[in-house]
C-alpha cells in the first residue's frame, strides 16, 4: 500500500475581520480606532493565502485541511478562497457564529479532493455556556475520510477561554471547555478505541497545563513539535515565547503524525524591544504593519 502525506494546518488568524460588517469589534471597522479599511482586509487576506500556498513548495502539497480561529464570518473565509490562488485547491468551509463577545469564531476549511465530510457539530450550545457562565466560542467537530488513505478522522477545533481576568479566575472557563470536549472525544472512544481523533487549538494554555491534561488518552504533540529557526512555540509575547496553538492526537495516530511549527520568513520582522525575531502582526497598537497574523501556523503531517 502506498503511504501517502495527509497535511492538516491550524492557525490563530488574529483579527481576522470583515471591514463592511458591523457585526464584529467597532475598532476592526473603516471608522473604528484601527482604521480597519477594505485595502488593509484585501493585503491580510492576499498574505494569509501566499502563506498556505507556499507549503506546496516546502511540504509536498498543499493542506488538505486547514482549521482556523479569529475569523469574524462566512464572508472572510469565501474572500479567502474565492477570490485568491487558493481558488484552484477546491477548499469548502464548515463554519458557524459563535456567541463570543468580539464576534470571533473558529472554522475548517477543507479540500473536497481529499477529505469527504460526513457530519460536522458545534457544541458546546449556548444554554450550557450561560449556565457556566462562560460565553466563548464554539468547538467545531467534523468527522470524514480522507480520500488518500479511506481513513475516518475525527476532527475538532478549539479557540479556549483566553487569561483575561487572572490565572485562577480564566482557568474555570478553560476547564469547563476542556470537560466538554473530553465528554465528545470519550464518547467517540467509547465506541470505538482506535478511533483517529486530531484535536487542534488555541488554547491559550501550554501544553502541560491542567485544562489540557485533563484530556487524557491522548498524546499532545506540542512537547516536541515546536521548535523553529527563532524560537519555541507559536507566540511571542513580552519576548517570550509560548505554545499555545496546539495539536492533540489519539494513541492511533502516535506511529503516522509528526507536529512542526511552520516558520517561513514573510511571517517574521525584528523584535526591536526584546532580541531576535518576532511574529509579524497585521496592527501594532494602531499602525498597520501589514503582517498575516501574531500566531504562526502550525503543521500535522500524517502518513498513512
Amino acid at each position: 500500500m502506498k503511504i501517502l502525506l495527509f497535511l492538516i494546518m491550524f492557525w490563530n488568524l488574529e483579527n481576522f475581520f470583515d471591514p463592511i460588517s458591523a457585526n464584529g469589534a467597532e475598532e476592526y471597522s473603516p471608522k473604528g480606532e484601527k482604521h480597519w479599511t477594505w485595502r488593509k482586509f484585501v493585503a491580510k487576506r492576499n498574505l494569509i493565502s501566499k502563506v498556505i500556498i507556499s507549503t506546496e513548495d516546502s511540504e509536498g502539497n498543499l493542506p488538505d485541511i486547514v482549521g482556523v480561529s479569529e475569523i469574524e464570518n462566512l464572508f472572510v473565509l469565501q474572500q479567502l478562497i474565492k477570490t485568491t490562488p487558493l481558488y484552484h485547491a477546491d477548499y469548502n468551509i464548515i463554519h458557524k457564529d459563535s456567541p463570543d463577545k468580539r464576534g470571533i469564531d473558529v472554522a475548517l476549511l477543507y479540500r473536497e479532493s481529499s477529505f469527504k465530510v460526513l457530519e460536522y457539530d458545534f457544541f458546546p450550545d449556548v444554554e450550557k455556556m450561560k449556565k457556566n457562565n462562560v460565553i466563548t466560542r464554539y468547538i467545531l467537530y467534523a468527522r470524514g475520510v480522507s480520500q488518500k488513505s479511506n481513513d475516518t478522522l475525527h476532527i475538532f477545533v478549539n479557540h479556549w477561554p483566553s487569561k483575561i481576568g487572572g490565572e485562577k479566575y480564566s482557568l474555570q472557563k478553560r476547564m469547563f471547555i476542556s470537560d466538554c470536549l473530553k465528554e465528545y472525544t470519550e464518547s467517540i472512544l467509547s465506541e470505538q478505541p482506535s478511533s483517529k481523533i486530531i484535536i487542534m487549538g488555541d488554547f491559550n494554555d501550554s501544553p502541560d497545563s491542567k485544562a489540557i491534561a485533563n484530556l487524557t488518552n491522548f498524546k499532545n504533540l506540542t512537547f516536541d513539535g515546536t521548535k523553529h529557526s527563532f524560537g519555541y512555540g507559536t507566540h511571542k509575547y513580552n519576548g517570550v515565547w509560548s505554545a499555545i496553538d496546539q495539536f492533540i492526537i489519539s494513541y492511533s495516530l502516535e506511529p503516522f503524525a509528526q507536529m512542526s511549527v511552520y516558520a517561513p520568513d514573510v511571517l517574521f520582522e525584528s523584535d526591536k524591544k526584546f532580541i531576535g525575531k518576532r511574529v509579524k502582526r497585521t496592527i501594532r497598537g494602531i499602525k498597520f504593519t501589514g503582517g498575516a497574523s501574531d500566531h504562526l501556523p502550525i503543521l500535522l503531517k500524517l502518513r498513512l
